[in-house]
């Protein structure tokens, strides 16, 4: 390690790992953040939850809730265009 250092290189500062994934697009920020959460997990719990978002399940939902919706949006739209023109009936006055 000694010689290495000598020769000019440096050790990782803290974070530099993940900061350099998400800025490559390997993780999204929903990940970046989990790996803090990983390490400063206190119980299982909240370690189980980080490594969900870790694995990118957190993405995976809002892409599934997008797709979802964009397809309800599609079909709202068809049916609004093809809805049935009605036109209102004159009011009679007395």
């Amino acid at each position: 390690m000694e010689r290495l250092l000598k020769l000019g290189a440096r050790p990782a500062s803290a974070g530099e790992f993940t900061a350099r994934a998400y800025l490559n697009n390997k993780i999204d920020l929903a990940q970046a953040e989990a790996v803090n959460e990983v390490i400063t997990a206190s119980n299982t719990f909240q370690l189980a939850a980080a490594e969900n978002l870790l694995a990118g399940r957190l993405g995976g939902y809002q892409k599934q809730f997008a797709n979802q919706f964009s397809t309800f949006s599609a079909g709202s739209k068809q049916t609004l265009i093809s809805a049935p023109k009605i036109s209102p009936k004159p009011i009679k006055q007395t």
